[in-house]
């Protein structure tokens, strides 16, 4: 069952894609605030709330839900 789950989260997190995955791994998985997530991923400001938005619709989308 632990290896299934793990098989689901690596294909829904191929699907969103490099790039966006980062944030999406940083600030949904981790629990870091966004300006912490961009500083760490060496984003520019403010541009994190707009990965994060692509990130999510992409996930959406993976799982039928967008």
């Amino acid at each position: 069952k632990a290896r299934g789950a793990k098989d689901r989260i690596a294909r829904a997190l191929a699907e969103v894609g490099p790039g966006l995955r980062e944030i999406l791994e940083h600030v949904c998985f981790a629990g870091t605030a966004l300006d912490a997530a961009e500083r760490s991923l060496g984003l520019p400001r403010r541009s994190g709330k707009a990965m994060l938005k692509l990130a999510l619709g992409r996930l959406a989308r993976h799982y039928g839900l967008g």
